[in-house]
């Protein structure tokens, strides 16, 4: 993928992105409180400090999915013509250092000189693939960030509101569950195969040092996505049968 490709598709994502966040984010309700016509509205502390708290992170998470493509630009622009450019990275990598094989080196106090792990790895990388990955990831992330905080947000506006048996609440919390599920699954998808072409290209002179693709499933954050798809399904039960009893009586 040449430049003048790369900064087509970064534009062309930015102006979506652009779009798509006017039409899902409420800007008029930042930092306000509960609407002064709505009597029952609820004005509790706790409650408006976590909304202001979800407008500050809706705004960072905002700025950085917003300043992401215009860096991804600058960068390809300022560094085209940059024969010896490279930046630094952190890839998702496993990784073994042999000891025994690296002359003038030992660790005292362990039986075996072998030490091997998986996670992040900084590096200072030259490579334009591992960079538009690196500027991917980062957006994805940062979107699915500002997703889930937006839902949480309109969650609030509805305790605000005092009507937090409603039916668009137990969607919210619905959606928040498959994107935590989804993306925890690509993640790791990413992390071996995306990452894993990245680490491939890496090689080293000394057969002491290692590293090889590697991938990590969040547990917890996938089992948390299903609370919350089961938490969505009792809370549309908890509507029927308030509604029913309004009915009845």
């Amino acid at each position: 993928m040449n430049t003048l490709s790369f900064l087509s598709i970064t534009l062309l994502v930015y102006a979506g992105l652009i779009i798509w966040l006017f039409k899902q984010l409420k800007f008029k309700q930042i930092w306000q409180g509960p609407t002064s016509h709505n009597t029952g509205a609820i004005k509790s502390p706790l409650t408006l400090f976590v909304k202001r708290t979800l407008d500050f992170f809706l705004i960072l998470f905002l700025l950085i999915s917003l300043a992401i493509p215009v860096i991804a630009v600058v960068m390809a622009i300022s560094q085209s013509d940059v024969p010896t450019w490279g930046i630094d990275i952190g890839i998702f990598s496993g990784f073994k250092l042999n000891l025994a094989e690296m002359s003038g080196v030992e660790a005292m106090g362990v039986r075996n000189q072998e030490f091997s792990g998986k996670g992040l790895v900084s590096i200072d990388t030259s490579n334009l693939y591992a960079w538009y990955l690196f500027v991917v990831i980062s957006q994805i992330s940062a979107l699915v960030a500002l997703y889930v905080t937006n839902q949480l947000r309109n969650m609030v506006f509805s305790l605000l509101s005092n009507t937090p048996f409603n039916n668009e609440n137990p969607q919210r919390i619905k959606k928040i569950g498959i994107v935590i599920i989804i993306w925890n699954i690509i993640n790791p998808l990413v992390q071996y195969f995306g990452w894993g072409s990245v680490v491939n290209d890496i090689t080293f002179n000394n057969t002491g040092i290692q590293l090889y693709p590697a991938f990590e499933v969040n547990v917890i954050a996938v089992l948390i996505g299903l609370m919350l798809l089961l938490l969505s399904g009792l809370l549309k039960e908890a509507k029927i049968l308030k509604e029913d009893q309004e009915l009845t009586i």
